[in-house]
């Protein structure tokens, strides 16, 4: 059907209904129509600086934000079918996750930390292991409704509003520490998944914590 690669990072869906793959030929959007399949492609001939997108991102304006292996993080408008790169001069290294919230692009990397990005000043600020977090170990970054950034690590889950930093490295009864992926419902109980399952954290009135494997 013309994808341009079979390794797929990630998977998002659009207003319109069109489906963007991340892979390392670029960005795929696919669409359906009497059950046929269309696939268009964003790589370097369209005028992204590197063709490996690893994280997608639709915001309200159906803007598609694109993190990619090493240029950092791109944003595409699908009505005038413009890139744009984010910080041009990319030199953080490799991306492995990017959050939104308001007017800052929070990118987390390996090699530097974790980035925070003003698109009104169009400044970046530097969070990395001199702070006394583990920000060079971020395997994700989420967003949740009232506008906290929660980052996952090999050793915890931070959680930031602005200057504000909540670090949580005990998970008892359970010692894995390395979290993969998470994410917050309704009730503000945090779940988080581990080498060793699913899990779910929350606190109650009194501050007491109480975990749960589910898987």
């Amino acid at each position: 059907e013309g994808l341009p690669d079979i390794y797929v990072y990630d998977i998002v869906e659009d207003h319109y209904g069109n489906i963007w793959a991340g892979t390392d030929g670029g960005a795929a959007i696919c669409r359906l129509a009497d059950r046929k399949v269309t696939i268009q492609v964003l790589d370097y001939d369209q005028g992204l600086p590197d063709n490996i997108v690893k994280k997608l991102h639709v915001d309200k304006t159906n803007t598609v934000w694109m993190g990619t292996e090493d240029a950092g993080v791109l944003s595409f408008n699908p009505a005038t079918g413009k890139t744009t790169t984010l910080i041009k001069e990319w030199k953080y290294g490799n991306l492995t996750d990017f959050a939104l919230e308001g007017d800052l692009v929070w990118i987390s990397s390996p090699q530097s930390g974790l980035v925070l990005y003003d698109l009104k000043t169009s400044e970046a600020k530097l969070y990395n292991g001199n702070t006394g977090f583990d920000f060079m170990s971020v395997n994700t970054l989420l967003t949740d409704v009232e506008g906290n950034i929660w980052i996952g690590t090999k050793s915890g889950v931070i959680r930031t509003l602005g200057d504000h930093v909540e670090y949580i490295d005990q998970f008892d009864p359970y010692a894995n520490t390395s979290v993969l992926a998470l994410t917050v419902d309704k009730d503000e109980n945090l779940w988080y998944s581990t080498n060793e399952g699913l899990f779910k954290r929350r606190v109650d009135e009194s501050g007491k914590v109480f975990g749960e494997q589910l898987l």
